[in-house]
Formats: C-alpha cells, sequence, structure tokens
C-alpha cells in the first residue's frame, strides 16, 4: 500500500499568507519561474519557511512552450534549474499547461522531453510533469511511439478529473493516460 502525503502547491499569486495555510500539509510545491524570464517572487521567501519547518519541498516551473524549437525549451528549463536553487531530495515539475498557440501541439513532446531532460543533465533528479486530462491527451496523441514511452517514464502529477479539480478525493484521479501510476495529483 503506497504511503499517501498531502500537500499544497502555491505560487506568489496566492499572496505571502499562502505559506502559512501550506505549511498545514506534509509537502509545498513553489513555483519557481515561468518562461525564460519570470521568477516567482515568493519563491525563494515560500521555500525558506517550508524547509525551516521540516517540509518537503518542491519546484515547479509554468512552461510556455510557445514556439517549435526545442532550445527555447532548454532556455526555459536553465533558467528554472537557476531559479529553484533545488537541494537533494526537492522535487523538480514542468507545469505544462499553457500555449499561446496550439497550433504548436505537434512539437510538444519533443518539447517536454527536451525540458525534462535538461532538468536532469543539470540536476541529476528527474523532472515530473504536471498534466490536465486535455494536456496529456495532446502531448501523448502527437508524440511518437518512443516519445510517448519517454513522457510516461517521468513522473506525473495529474491536475483533477477530466480537467476539473476534485474536492472529494474519494472520487478518484480519473485516467491515468497510460502512466503506470500517479506520483502527485490533485
Amino acid at each position: 500500500d503506497p504511503m499517501t502525503l498531502t500537500g499544497y502547491d502555491i505560487a506568489g499569486v496566492n499572496g505571502s499568507g499562502a505559506i502559512t495555510t501550506a505549511l498545514k500539509g506534509a509537502f509545498v510545491i513553489l513555483k519557481a519561474s515561468e518562461g525564460q524570464t519570470f521568477i516567482d517572487p515568493q519563491h525563494d521567501s515560500f521555500a525558506s519557511k517550508a524547509r525551516a519547518a521540516g517540509k518537503l519541498v518542491g519546484h515547479y516551473h509554468y512552461g510556455r512552450p510557445d514556439t517549435k524549437d526545442t532550445a527555447d525549451a532548454v532556455k526555459e528549463a536553465d533558467h528554472f534549474v537557476a531559479t529553484a536553487k533545488a537541494k537533494t531530495g526537492d522535487t523538480m515539475w514542468l507545469d505544462f499547461e499553457k500555449s499561446e498557440d496550439v497550433s504548436f501541439r505537434s512539437a510538444w513532446p519533443e518539447w517536454v522531453i527536451a525540458f525534462c531532460t535538461r532538468v536532469k543533465y543539470r540536476t541529476g533528479a528527474s523532472c515530473g510533469i504536471y498534466l490536465n486530462d486535455w494536456y496529456a491527451d495532446q502531448v501523448l496523441e502527437n508524440a511518437t511511439t518512443a516519445q510517448a514511452a519517454a513522457i510516461r517514464s517521468l513522473p506525473f502529477w495529474k491536475a483533477g478529473n477530466n480537467n476539473a479539480y476534485v474536492s472529494d478525493p474519494s472520487v478518484g484521479p480519473g485516467n491515468l493516460h497510460g502512466w503506470p501510476t500517479l506520483t502527485c495529483w490533485q
């Protein structure tokens, strides 16, 4: 029986007081960065408070796959690694739920793999992926068999069930999109 932990993901947009609620959980996953330049202004403060409280810490990057160029994914990954300043045992996540141009969907699998591969190369830690059902379908439908296998080898943090957050955990996470297990579910 796997151990289940309850925690929170927060970002500066939630306000500086969000960490108070988040510290009630076993872990906190913090927004570190977005795109190639944005740094969450609360990240370092939140991380410091979570560590001081003895919480497990994770970091996430809000991906901006706005071109088909995987060099952009690498630049975003480098920005994330520099901003997160992760320590041994921290988790690293790509939040993949936004694109200004969905016509680039054919490049999403390669973009995801390039980002997560770069994070692992730079940190030694696996980088998981946060997806809702729609984005999971789009990424996997555009993936080759090899790309789908590589993506499904990443830790999977699923956003809700059927593209909606679930307030009653007994409802369950729904479709796992071929992943053998979930690492995190919201």
